[in-house]
């Protein structure tokens, strides 16, 4: 299975992903400048994400995923929550 969440914006600037995950607080998952070899070793190779200035869309895309990927996730633009997504896996 894979989660594919999509987030558009109205202005360029820096795009966050933050997760909330059941029992925990929010946390930044990742940023548009974020590189692979900086993600959680659980998220290597699985996680696919890219900021499209272009069209301002900032889609992230989870493959394989698992009972831990659960959570809510957030699209931040600076400030402003763009959209909010929930992906329950069984």
């Amino acid at each position: 299975m894979e989660a594919t969440l999509d987030c558009s914006y109205d202005q360029s600037g820096l795009m966050i992903w933050y997760v909330q995950k059941p029992g925990q607080s929010f946390m930044v998952f990742v940023q548009d400048y974020t590189k692979e070899d900086d993600l959680e070793e659980e998220y290597k190779g699985r996680l696919f994400y890219s900021n499209d200035k272009t069209n301002k869309k900032f889609p992230l895309n989870i493959t394989k995923t698992r009972v831990s990927d659960s959570g809510i996730y957030y699209c931040v633009y600076s400030a402003t929550v763009c959209n909010v997504h929930k992906q329950d896996v069984q």
